[in-house]
């Protein structure tokens, strides 16, 4: 339970003298899709809409609804996922 507490009032804030969160309203993360439709390149864009020097060592922030539907995205023949198991421990 204080974990998940913790977890919320860094994400997402208060308004009562409190830190605000990295998703507050007047800035913070940035939304990867606005509609419901997601493409693998929004998620390309999502990456390279980080300036050079923070990309190297960036981690992103998904909630598990968005992660689904990344790891869904299939190549152009609706065969095979993008998102495949490695044979490299670590690496998508």
């Amino acid at each position: 339970a204080l974990a998940n507490a913790e977890e919320d009032a860094f994400l997402n804030g208060s308004t009562t003298g409190k830190p605000t969160g990295i998703f507050a309203a007047t800035g913070g993360g940035t939304a990867a899709v606005t509609t419901t439709s997601l493409k693998a390149d929004d998620v390309i864009d999502l990456v390279y809409a980080l300036k050079r020097p923070y990309r190297k060592n960036a981690a992103f922030i998904l909630n598990d609804k968005l992660i689904a539907k990344i790891r869904k995205l299939k190549y152009a023949d609706g065969k095979e996922y993008i998102w495949q198991p490695t044979f490299v421990e670590g690496e998508p």
